[in-house]
């Protein structure tokens, strides 16, 4: 089904979908819906007989059935390891199996996060033959962002040449990890995110009333990341790294213990907390505009430094620029918890 405020972008697909382009790289921001928007957009352009009226696939055709079963062969999904694993999309676990080692993937005590070039040599060979039972081939990436160095320059050789009737989507919320060569030869289909109102509404059927608010807030407004958050009981742990960075930036908790705590977190999520924890504090330093934690924890924005604050922002994003390479995550966690209480 598709997410109300993705109608309007829905439309649009479905009438360019008849004449696509081969290369389609799908950005929105994360936890809104942006893998299940692409999965139906790969699903309605293998249909055999899609609905032009009421802008949707036909549900009755063997691709259609085929697909529904995650056994179609024309359809092919390339993701990574940790996003195949996540299971909020069943199609995602089942499709990308085809391209991924499952077996040695659950003896890991740390799934990849990088696409890797074995998937893409894979994909090649896949993409050599026609297409069995649909007039095209449909390849999706979730998390296009993720693919390697050496996977993105053998990918680059499949869209400069695509085999007859095959169509690329590439999904992301980073489109800046992606090689400049990649975005030239795609076509860019932004989504917008959800307004408050429509993402409360949509939660509503999902979570509890009382809770939306606390999700909202926690997931930064994004609806699929808070029921995200409500289903997998992680709220708890957000608020717990809420608490220890106003605590290290209070002085009330040493830095190194709380880097310690959040070093046992996934290290790409953290910094996305850390961030966000940041944007908090500078908009309240420089507008006023309290935070909705404010009430919970014992800060006052009257005593941080604004230079060192945003000194702080910028040394965050730095490393998540560089969180995909070799980097000690436990040494940066350290690094940037000791700057935050310097910042007082």
């Amino acid at each position: 089904m598709v997410l109300p405020w993705h109608q309007q972008a829905w439309g649009r697909f479905c009438r360019g979908a008849p004449t696509v382009h081969h290369g389609q790289l799908v950005i929105a921001p994360p936890g809104t819906g942006l893998e299940g928007f692409c999965v139906d957009a790969g699903r309605l352009l293998l249909c055999s007989e899609p609905d032009a009226d009421r802008e949707t696939w036909c549900g009755k055709c063997q691709s259609c059935r085929l697909f529904a079963a995650h056994t179609h062969p024309d359809f092919h999904l390339v993701t990574t390891e940790q996003e195949s694993a996540r299971g909020e999309i069943d199609l995602v676990m089942a499709y990308s199996a085809r391209y991924q080692d499952t077996g040695n993937r659950q003896k890991k005590t740390r799934l990849s996060r990088t696409i890797p070039i074995d998937q893409i040599r894979k994909l090649i060979e896949r993409f050599s033959t026609h297409a069995h039972i649909s007039a095209r081939k449909v390849a999706l990436f979730i998390a296009a962002d993720r693919l390697n160095v050496n996977a993105a320059n053998a990918f680059l050789k499949l869209l400069e040449e695509p085999p007859d009737d095959s169509v690329f989507i590439l999904a992301t919320s980073e489109p800046s990890h992606l090689p400049k060569t990649v975005i030239s030869r795609c076509v860019q289909f932004a989504l917008p995110g959800p307004d408050r109102e429509q993402a409360r509404s949509w939660l509503e059927e999902h979570i509890p009333a009382d809770e939306i608010e606390a999700a909202l807030a926690l997931s930064r407004n994004r609806p699929l990341a808070a029921r995200s958050v409500h289903a997998s009981g992680d709220a708890e742990t957000r608020l717990d790294v809420l608490r220890r960075l106003a605590g290290v930036l209070s002085g009330a908790m040493p830095a190194l213990d709380a880097a310690a705590a959040l070093g046992k977190a996934e290290f790409e999520e953290v910094l996305q907390w850390i961030q966000s924890f940041a944007a908090d504090v500078i908009r309240w330093k420089e507008t006023g505009v309290a935070p909705w934690w404010e009430q919970r924890f014992t800060i006052s924005p009257d005593n941080i430094s604004s230079r060192r604050l945003f000194g702080f922002y910028d040394k965050v994003t730095h490393y998540r620029s560089i969180s995909r390479g070799n980097l000690n995550e436990q040494l940066a966690l350290e690094e940037l918890l000791i700057f935050l209480r310097k910042t007082a």
